[in-house]
């Protein structure tokens, strides 16, 4: 079924990285000098796995608007994959 596929959260989550403006790269379509940015692509499989993992709404958009402030970061002894 189509909630079953891992293209079910790569349809729906390309919704919200178009809102969000995520890109992959620095620059314009037809420069040349195009920078790939490091390690941007963590949120776009964030947002691709909360849809496919049928993340709540509520908490989906609290990570968004405050997701550096849900977790003690600043005193943690390392940074855990929850961090």
């Amino acid at each position: 079924a189509l909630l079953a596929s891992p293209h079910f959260g790569e349809r729906w989550g390309r919704r919200w990285l178009d809102a969000a403006g995520y890109v992959d790269v620095i620059g314009v379509d037809n420069d040349a000098a195009t920078v790939k940015l490091v390690e941007k692509w963590r949120y776009r499989d964030y947002v691709v796995r909360s849809f496919n993992e049928d993340r709540p709404l509520e908490r989906f958009l609290t990570e968004q608007l405050a997701g550096d402030e849900l977790v003690d970061w600043r005193t943690a002894p390392a940074f855990t994959p929850e961090i």
